[in-house]
């Protein structure tokens, strides 16, 4: 029988000034537990979910519970660096973010030439308006282009949406 691969979340906490700095890495499952991971947050708090590498449904309901009461009892949301699975989320279920604002993303990337995948990231103050395209970048493996490898009118919904 081959092992089961249970990821657990991580949570690291740091305050700075008046922000608290919450980074979360690893995978957010029905074993995630936010209470004791991160605890209660109140006022500014910026969570960098960079390193979120799996989220399951279950794991997508406690994120929304959780968030949710921290909004209810007065946080002040941003998230910023999200993955590509946790954008993913956010294109698929509507209160993902918690009516907290996305700082950046990252994005999508394949080189033209020898099909490596990489990603770039967008902040919400230079994401390219509906219809734009994103800049290219370069190849970080044969130094060609690498281009956008989503369709953006799905990709970039979630900023669209009203938090």
């Amino acid at each position: 029988a081959l092992p089961i691969y249970l990821g657990r979340m991580k949570a690291t906490k740091e305050q700075t000034g008046n922000t608290l700095w919450v980074h979360l890495k690893g995978d957010i499952t029905e074993l995630a537990d936010f209470e004791n991971e991160i605890g209660p947050l109140t006022g500014a708090t910026i969570i960098n979910i960079r390193e979120v590498t799996r989220i399951t449904s279950m794991g997508v309901k406690a994120w929304i519970q959780f968030f949710e009461d921290q909004v209810d009892r007065g946080a002040k949301l941003k998230f910023e660096e999200c993955s590509l699975v946790i954008v993913e989320q956010m294109n698929l279920t509507m209160n993902f973010v918690s009516r907290g604002e996305v700082l950046s993303f990252f994005a999508p990337m394949i080189c033209s030439k020898c099909k490596n995948e990489q990603t770039m990231l967008i902040s919400r103050s230079t994401c390219p308006p509906p219809g734009a395209t994103l800049p290219e970048m370069q190849c970080e493996k044969c130094g060609s282009k690498a281009i956008f490898d989503e369709v953006p009118e799905e990709y970039f919904r979630f900023m669209r949406r009203k938090r």
